[in-house]
């Protein structure tokens, strides 16, 4: 449900069905042990997507903190890498250019060591371009230099 709500670009259904998910997450570790970091990890991340659609990019920013954390502490390296691209995206929006420009570095660092064990998809290489353009187009556009 939550996928498909961000989807259908509907922020605060979102944000509902993937804080169920995460209230789950807690519930179940107070049950016992709890090792299925990879749906925790996706709890995070749509709860920093869904923040993301309601324009609370500092809600966004602690959330995906903790997707790169996860990812970090289970060798998730496309976890690792999408947080990063996210991160920098986010630091666009803002107008903060210079982390912006630090994470799609580590965006780009994550891709760069996986390369030679998996071709990095289309998507993601459209997609780093896209950021990449949108970051020059914004930064000239702010400093009044079209060129």
């Amino acid at each position: 449900m939550g996928k498909r709500t961000l989807k259908d670009q509907n922020g605060p259904a979102a944000l509902s069905a993937f804080q169920k998910a995460m209230d789950a997450i807690v519930e179940a570790k107070r049950a016992g042990p709890y090792n299925n970091y990879q749906v925790e990890r996706k709890a995070y991340r749509g709860l920093g997507a869904a923040s993301i659609l309601l324009g609370k990019y500092s809600d966004s920013l602690q959330y995906m903190t903790k997707v790169v954390e996860l990812s970090k502490a289970n060798g998730d390296t496309s976890g690792l890498g999408d947080a990063y691209g996210v991160i920098a995206d986010i630091y666009t929006e803002m107008g903060d250019f210079a982390r912006a420009g630090d994470y799609y570095d580590l965006y780009m660092k994550v891709l760069a060591s996986t390369v030679n064990l998996i071709m990095p998809s289309h998507a993601t290489v459209q997609h780093y371009h896209s950021a990449s353009l949108k970051l020059l187009l914004t930064t000239c556009a702010t400093s009044g230099d079209r060129g």
